[in-house]
């Protein structure tokens, strides 16, 4: 089986078009393309996006419970109540602000890498990397092999996505959930004969060994 790889395109849709007329080219020899994710470019500016982690450590360490609260509730609370501290409250709005302005910006980037990725000819699996948020789901969960195992002529593929470093502008409410012991179960369960990963395996590019 051929197979091409991709990753890191980071918003830049005109690459991602060069790959998909090199695929159309070669349809015939090429049976999956498979990308390690990180789609989308940086939505927010660095000073947006310390306002924005400053918002919601201030919101998270001014209100305690015995309860694990959801921050999205907490969020609406604070947005919709009279009663709120100002401060408060004036934090609820930057965060609220800043994670919709990140919302706007990922959806259209998400929205128009979609577009090309449709144009594929061959079997495409994708999984979403550090810098992808929840949204990734919404544009490409059809092609998704994040924490699933799909076998296909006759070659077994798994995927797990993300890990490694979070970057500053994605909002801590957008993060994708994932953990190095939930990556290393799923290949030791499903041991595939292709692992889609974004961090690289071990020994590669490893910072403290």
């Amino acid at each position: 089986m051929k197979l091409l790889h991709i990753s890191d395109i980071h918003g830049n849709k005109d690459n991602l078009e060069i790959v998909l007329n090199i695929a159309q080219a070669k349809h015939k020899d090429i049976e999956v393309v498979a990308c390690s994710g990180d789609l989308i470019s940086s939505c927010l500016s660095v000073e947006e996006a310390k306002k924005m982690h400053s918002a919601f450590g201030f919101i998270k360490r001014s209100i305690k419970s015995d309860q694990q609260v959801p921050f999205p509730d907490l969020l609406n609370f604070l947005l919709s109540s009279s009663k709120a501290p100002s401060e408060l409250k004036k934090a609820a709005e930057d965060y609220s602000d800043l994670e919709k302005k990140f919302d706007e910006l990922a959806s259209g980037q998400y929205g128009a890498l979609a577009d090309v990725v449709k144009g594929f000819p061959q079997k495409f699996f994708i999984i979403p990397g550090n810098s992808d948020s929840t949204q990734f789901f919404n544009f490409f969960d059809r092609f998704s092999l994040h924490n699933n195992v799909e076998t296909f002529n006759g070659v077994k593929f798994a995927g797990y996505g993300s890990l490694g470093e979070v970057p500053i502008f994605l909002p801590p409410t957008r993060i994708i959930n994932t953990s190095e012991e939930k990556l290393y179960e799923r290949m030791i369960e499903s041991d595939p004969d292709v692992a889609l990963t974004h961090i690289p395996p071990y020994g590669f590019q490893d910072t403290n060994l």
